[in-house]
């Protein structure tokens, strides 16, 4: 079964991703006599190639427009972006301390990064004061269980077993 596209529409319907699947495993699978490698090499060997003026690297011409020409790191209005340094401490002192900084909870005394041990340090069991993580509890109209609302929507109410039909 093909599916229906023109040469504009992008092709990703995940519907039909297993045909773009197997089509990818017989690519995968086929083999190439030696004749068809030898034509498809001198093929790319005949495509036009075009040089850099300002550093010299040859090759086709997509890449090079893109990356050669006026945008080379070589050329004459090249652009050079640094960070001064000292923007580039001010960075890297907050990574040492926010993120490789190593704390242990006050209370319980694991251990870990301090942007963790700091949330932990609000919820951990051994704290006088710490916050309980509840949810609401909702009830079902049906047979009267109690569970978080997610479940509730899903099994219960119009899903229910106990549910008059």
């Amino acid at each position: 079964m093909m599916t229906v596209s023109t040469k504009y529409m992008q092709r990703n319907n995940k519907t039909f991703g297993w045909i773009r699947r197997r089509f990818a495993e017989l690519e995968r699978n086929k083999h190439v006599s030696a004749e068809t490698r030898k034509k498809m090499s001198e093929a790319f060997a005949r495509k036009e190639r075009i040089t850099c003026p300002h550093c010299g690297k040859e090759g086709l011409p997509g890449n090079m427009r893109r990356w050669h020409f006026d945008n080379c790191s070589k050329g004459p209005n090249k652009t050079i972006h640094t960070i001064p340094n000292e923007q580039k401490l001010k960075i890297k002192e907050g990574m040492k301390s926010a993120v490789w900084a190593t704390k242990s909870c006050q209370y319980c005394g694991k251990e870990g990064k301090q942007c963790v041990i700091s949330t932990h340090e609000k919820f951990c069991k051994s704290n006088p004061n710490h916050v309980k993580k509840t949810e609401v509890q909702h009830t079902c109209i049906h047979c009267g269980k109690t569970s978080t609302k997610g479940n509730i929507t899903r099994w219960h109410n119009d899903n229910c077993k106990n549910r008059p039909r």
